[in-house]
């Protein structure tokens, strides 16, 4: 029944991390953010995409991102006490392998292109202004895909690294080249965000924040084209607002330090960025939430690493 309330939209505040619940009422509720500015790391690095082993195949046309490996400190200064959190570490983490990582949220075109349908609730004509119908399937092509739970992502990956050909895929940082994957919590932190220890990569003040993401000030109450706004240092769009992402770990409170961390075990995965309603709290670099992983919601998408 608690469930239920919360797939409703009725339960507003958030549950209790300490006991292992999902934190879910952000998810949900309006709030007053604000808008974004200049960023904390370097300058923008290139595009990659794979050369294709089966010519015209859309994954290999899709921007991908390289991020180097390297240290820096997982989470916020004070472990999130000036936000009310207190699982935001912060901890010492190294990433030893670079990695690529889409340069965009996935989208619902690329959803359909494997999975022959589109799951997302922002998909009407009213919803965009490129409006498609393909093989009966209504959607706006371009707009992030939400309403997909991170048992439906580990599904589609599974899915299109078979339809590749591509083994060894195991969803961490030690799958072989290629095979594709969520980010961990740590790799999605990093390329987020990189040495900076502000709350957001550009400053502390999201005052410029509305200039990097669609969030509960200047949504208009529905997610949006991805890459229309200003993207971070290393090339990424909508790291912050739009839908929140799954990435690969489960929640615990303490935040995993080390090399290359990657949490398993426990029952919620974690969420990253913030989506389309939030607050702009709720998208700083280092803020963390848990779901359900069956549970799909109009504010939860993913983007996709690449192993290399």
């Amino acid at each position: 029944m608690y469930k239920l309330l919360m797939i409703l939209g009725l339960v507003l505040g958030s549950c209790s991390k300490d006991d292992e619940n999902p934190k879910s009422g952000e998810l949900k509720t309006n709030g007053e953010p604000t808008s974004s500015d200049a960023s904390g790391q370097e300058e923008p690095v290139q595009a990659t995409t794979q050369t294709p082993e089966a010519p015209g195949h859309w994954i290999f046309s899709v921007p991908f991102r390289k991020i180097d490996a390297g240290s820096f400190q997982m989470g916020s200064p004070d472990g999130g006490k000036k936000y009310g959190q207190s699982d935001e570490g912060p901890v010492p983490v190294t990433i030893t392998k670079a990695f690529e990582i889409m340069e965009k949220e996935l989208t619902q075109k690329q959803w359909f292109l494997l999975k022959k349908k589109n799951p997302s609730e922002f998909k009407e004509s009213g919803d965009c202004h490129n409006y498609e119908i393909i093989e009966g399937v209504e959607m706006c092509p371009n707009h992030p895909v939400e309403r997909v739970s991170w048992d439906d992502v580990q599904d589609y990956i599974r899915e299109l690294n078979t339809e590749l050909g591509l083994t060894g895929c195991d969803g961490t940082p030690n799958s072989k080249r290629g095979c594709y994957r969520l980010p961990t919590e740590a790799e999605w932190e990093w390329a987020v965000k990189g040495k900076t220890t502000t709350a957001y990569f550009f400053s502390d003040d999201p005052a410029n924040l509305g200039k990097y993401a669609h969030y509960g000030r200047n949504s208009g109450g529905k997610t949006h084209e991805v890459g229309r706004l200003k993207a971070n240092r290393n090339g990424l769009y909508d790291v912050y607002g739009n839908v929140w992402e799954w990435v690969q770990d489960k929640w615990i409170k303490e935040l995993p330090g080390g090399r290359d961390p990657l949490n398993k075990s426990g029952s919620y995965p974690v969420l990253r960025g913030g989506g389309w309603i939030n607050r702009a709290q709720y998208l700083r670099s280092a803020n963390r939430y848990n779901y359900y992983p069956d549970l799909r919601h109009f504010n939860i998408g993913f983007r996709l690493v690449r192993t290399l």
